[in-house]
């Protein structure tokens, strides 16, 4: 049984800057107008970031539509280029007066060289890290030049993969040789069974310039909770204490105030004055709820969140001086229990919310676009409203994908929809050398940090698939592995599931429920309807009925389905009407299971 009392930090807007006319008030400048994109022969063209070489390729008429017809061979030079973004920006001479200055790039697919102003300030190589450059020496009020080069990913991933000592099974890399694995990327772009194989590069997540000067926040996180005698209270409307840990940053010794407050009822303000040496600290600030009131999934209760700002001063409490930085956050109080006990079946798997079991109804979520950073808002608010009119209750960030936007989250605490997390691992052995073992650990530490604090983050889970390959899926024979190589390749996939992972959870995160592959037994076996989590692919890989689902039933289905086309309205955007028929070339183009034209057809004549 895995027990936790959580709070949240929803979408910790860190983009406050308190008085912004202060010269010593934090100041954030988005960096997202005016780049540009070129390669030898193309360009420049105007580059939207976020975004991704393909779409700015697409917008400026270079190539046509990627999903129009069948396309994607001729499109394939573009993952074998180098390109480069650039932008010129100038700086406010108020911002100027700061004393720190850092470049912030939440997001660069994926092998990126940067400069600034002709100087080398960044080797990037995960697409899911964040990174932050002092640029205190290099910045000036006007012509900043920064240029991001991105090498061609799949060149790097074959130069990786021809080191090591072991062939990698890489599963649903239509390239040859496969690469996805050697390379912290979405694995979906190397092509998958559902979508195609656009391997793009870009800015994919938002840049900014930070100054600030004295101290600026750089966390918050709520929790734990107690009552009024220290336990865990039953918040049956007794006065309930949380502590917000605020992480800070001074450039300099001396005192400040920081504070909690809230325009919430019954949330009373929470000043503590403390005196700072240069760096890091973490200050803990005790806030009093007067009546706290839960927060619930969907058909159990009210998602109830509240709103609070953290902000910090120069000075004490009793002068009042200028804010230097502010964090805008909204928590919710509830517990999480993954409940994994012995029983007359086998063994249970379900979660407890708050003391009572859940029933779990849902879906699994891959991207909603192959190009992620075009899924504006309103698609966003389209899916969790699906989902809400579906009466689900728990949606599964799939292995094979991203770690979502902000947003995604923000409305899955909205809601009151749980979100069963996969790291980034899908379908594949990954490497254990010690170098990607630390790019790994700096990733989860960003994404977890990021996370930890949703009411809706209800699990993490270590990979998607990966452990069922391994036993079930003839990997160790299809790569000629030897006694050695199988024990060698084992060690590597311990290391980064039951080492790297959980100890980056057990520091950050340590109450949240951490399952280390989905599913827990191949679907072939019985046991993996008594015990663990189940992915039942009887239907459709095993050519079973649709019937066998009522007699085939897991403690916890958490991926199963069914090939089907999309809305014929769809079909007509991407496919001509001469090609619109089951199996024709462009159809099979559009078709990536490797047996999905035939299998429809077993499924169509059986059933129709």
């Amino acid at each position: 049984m895995r027990r936790s009392w959580l709070t949240a930090l929803l979408g910790a807007s860190l983009f406050g800057c308190g008085d912004a006319g202060s010269p010593a008030a934090l100041s954030r400048i988005p960096l997202d107008e005016g780049w540009t994109l070129a390669v030898e022969g193309v360009g420049p063209v105007p580059a939207t970031v976020p975004g991704t070489v393909h779409t700015d390729l697409l917008e400026a008429g270079v190539i046509p539509d990627p999903f129009q017809g069948a396309m994607e061979d001729s499109l394939a030079w573009i993952s074998e280029t180098d390109w480069t973004y650039r932008l010129e920006f100038e700086v406010p001479e108020l911002v100027l007066l700061r004393d720190r200055h850092e470049l912030v790039f939440e997001g660069l697919d994926t092998y990126a060289a940067v400069t600034l102003n002709g100087d080398r300030i960044l080797e990037a190589d995960n697409m899911f890290r964040e990174w932050r450059v002092d640029v205190r020496q290099r910045l000036q009020a006007s012509g900043n030049v920064l240029e991001i080069h991105f090498a061609p990913t799949l060149a790097r991933g074959r130069a990786l993969a021809a080191g090591h000592r072991i062939e990698l099974p890489q599963g649903n890399d239509r390239g040859t040789p496969p690469t996805r694995e050697f390379t912290r990327k979405a694995a979906y772009h190397y092509g998958w069974d559902w979508g195609p194989r656009f391997v793009t590069a870009g800015i994919w997540r938002p840049v900014r310039l930070e100054s600030w000067s004295g101290a600026r926040i750089t966390d918050v996180h709520w929790g734990p909770l107690s009552g009024s005698d220290g336990g865990v209270p039953e918040l049956d409307g007794d006065p309930a204490r949380i502590i917000a840990g605020v992480e800070i940053e001074a450039d300099r010794a001396g005192s400040y105030v920081v504070e909690v407050v809230s325009d919430e009822a019954g949330v009373a303000p929470a000043p503590v004055e403390v005196d700072l040496e240069p760096g890091s600290s973490r200050i803990e600030v005790a806030v009093e709820i007067e009546s706290p009131e839960l927060w619930w999934p969907r058909g159990m209760g009210e998602p109830r969140l509240y709103r609070a700002r953290v902000q910090i001063r120069a000075g004490d409490a009793a002068s009042p001086a200028p804010v230097l930085d502010e964090a805008s956050s909204r928590f919710g109080l509830r517990t999480i229990e993954l409940i994994t006990e012995t029983d007359s079946i086998g063994e249970s798997f379900f979660f407890r919310i708050n003391g009572r079991p859940m029933f779990a109804r849902g879906a699994n979520v891959v991207p909603l676009d192959h190009f992620t950073p075009r899924v504006d808002s309103e698609r966003y608010r389209a899916l969790f409203d699906a989902a809400a009119h579906a009466n689900m209750n728990m949606l599964r960030v799939w292995g094979g994908g991203i770690y979502e936007t902000d947003l995604f989250y923000d409305l899955a605490d909205e809601r009151g929809i749980l979100i069963w997390q996969d790291f980034m691992f899908a379908n594949g052995l990954y490497p254990w050398d010690p170098d990607f073992l630390d790019s790994v650990r700096s990733e989860a530490r960003d994404q977890v940090r990021r996370l930890r604090d949703h009411p809706s983050l209800a699990l993490w889970c270590g990979n998607n698939e990966i452990a069922e390959g391994w036993a079930n899926w003839g990997w160790q024979g299809a790569h000629g592995y030897s006694a050695a190589d199988s024990a060698e390749a084992w060690a590597g996939y311990r290391a980064l599931f039951h080492g790297v992972l959980p100890e980056v959870l057990a520091e950050l995160d340590p109450g949240r429920p951490y399952w280390p592959s989905s599913p827990s037994i191949g679907w072939g076996h019985p046991e993996s309807l008594v015990r663990g989590d189940s992915h039942y692919w009887g239907v459709w890989w095993g050519l079973e009925p649709f019937e066998i689902y009522g007699e085939k039933v897991p403690r916890f289905a958490s991926e199963f389905g069914f090939l089907g086309y999309p809305d014929p309205g769809t079909l007509e955007a991407v496919v001509g009407e001469d090609d619109r028929w089951l199996g024709s070339p462009v159809m099979r183009a559009h078709q990536k299971h490797p047996t999905g034209v035939e299998t429809l057809r077993v499924y169509l004549e059986r059933e129709l």
